[in-house]
């Protein structure tokens, strides 16, 4: 086994005597825990009352990266590395500490990490409600087969020069990744 790193950031409004949700947040490819911790989510968790889990990808030959399942060809970064099992201890080494509600434990990731919290809906959905993934689609290296209607929220820049909203050499295109869900979910038309 390999030990693993990850920041926790409890707002002060936490008492422990009431259930709160958790958002747990990816970094993209050779970013770091400490520098994505900035983005902002702290001070919506100061707000809003719920925990914020920062993880760290192990190093590959491209820096740090998650195994999400994005790749070129065949070839996926960190191919060997249990992610999907890193995070569903995360989930339980945090619910261990704190008062989560396992209902409300979500996922959020940017580039290789929104690649991250797609797989993480692709197949862990049974302990992650909902995801939000920001230029990050559903890996070239995943068969995307989800047990129930997944909540996803997903951005994408038409202009994105290192994951292309289309022609997408990591994964599936940005429309084509939305097409998915909303099939996935049944949503009507009136629902996109």
């Amino acid at each position: 086994s390999q030990t693993r790193d990850y920041l926790t950031y409890v707002p002060s409004s936490y008492n422990g005597s009431t259930e709160v949700p958790m958002v747990i947040c990816l970094h993209g490819l050779g970013d770091n825990m400490n520098n994505f911790s900035g983005i902002g989510m702290n001070n919506v968790a100061d707000t809003a009352n719920f925990i914020v889990v920062t993880p760290q990808a192990l190093s590959s030959v491209f820096g740090a990266a998650w195994n999400s399942g994005a790749g070129i060809s065949s070839y996926i970064l960190n191919s060997t590395v249990d992610d999907i099992g890193f995070i569903n201890a995360l989930i339980d080494t945090i619910s261990a500490h704190y008062n989560i509600d396992q209902k409300k434990v979500y996922a959020c990731g940017f580039s290789m990490g929104g690649f991250m919290s797609q797989r993480l809906a692709c197949e862990l959905n049974n302990r992650v409600a909902a995801i939000a993934s920001v230029a990050g689609t559903i890996g070239i290296g995943l068969t995307c087969n989800p047990s129930r209607a997944v909540p996803v929220c997903h951005f994408h820049g038409t202009s994105d020069s290192t994951v292309a909203y289309t022609g997408n050499s990591y994964g599936s295109d940005a429309e084509a990744t939305v097409s998915f869900w909303t099939s996935n979910n049944n949503c009507s038309s009136s629902n996109i």
